[in-house]
């Protein structure tokens, strides 16, 4: 099925089922958040990237607007839907500002196994121990998901970008099972050598 999307490109990724704060003062995003506000509709965070706006993104939705000043600027809290793929750009859209994308939405498998689901959190709980993590993320060892943790574990834009792109939670989990098995050690020796020179 494919839809019609206004987009908000930005230089980073809001993965289904996160929250993120944004600030709106560009006049093409005040006209786009305003529309959505005021009819419910959603909107597409696709990542900025070298190559220009990535063809995966999320869509999001607005949840609360936080504040609003006299000269129509916003603070907004949104919330990930699902990810979806760009068919088609849309860099100027009829009587509108912003640009739009028409997009379908991608395929999500969202089974893995019991074993995968304990071989994740269990790397998780190991970097708990070198760096702070949301606690939220912390109690759900039976039902944690790569998306709920793809933003706290040290993944660049193009990693992230790489699991947003994948339809199977396996290969998600699978993907940072194995960047935690390389990272751990890495943020371990940092904080280390940190703490050395801290008593010196």
């Amino acid at each position: 099925m494919t839809k019609f999307l206004p987009l908000f490109p930005l230089e980073m990724i809001v993965f289904p089922g996160e929250e993120l704060k944004l600030h709106i003062f560009e006049p093409r995003y005040k006209e786009l958040i305003n529309e959505c506000v005021e009819t419910g509709r959603t909107f597409g965070i696709p990542p900025l990237i070298e190559k220009g706006v990535a063809e995966y993104g999320t869509e999001v939705k607005v949840v609360s607007v936080d504040a609003k000043g006299d000269n129509g600027e916003m603070d907004v809290t949104v919330i990930g839907l699902s990810v979806y793929k760009s068919l088609e750009s849309l860099k100027t859209v009829p009587d509108k500002l912003y640009s739009a994308a028409i997009v379908a939405d991608m395929e999500n498998d969202i089974m893995v196994s019991a074993e995968m689901r304990s071989k994740l959190f269990s790397q998780i709980i190991k970097l708990a121990k070198h760096v702070k993590l949301d606690e939220g993320v912390l109690g759900k060892p039976q039902s944690i998901m790569a998306f709920d943790v793809a933003n706290q574990v040290g993944l660049d834009l193009m990693q992230k970008l790489d699991i947003l792109s994948m339809v199977r939670e396996k290969d998600r989990q699978t993907f940072i099972i194995q960047h935690l098995k390389l990272t751990i050690p890495i943020v371990k020796q940092a904080n280390k050598l940190q703490f050395r020179s801290f008593l010196n």
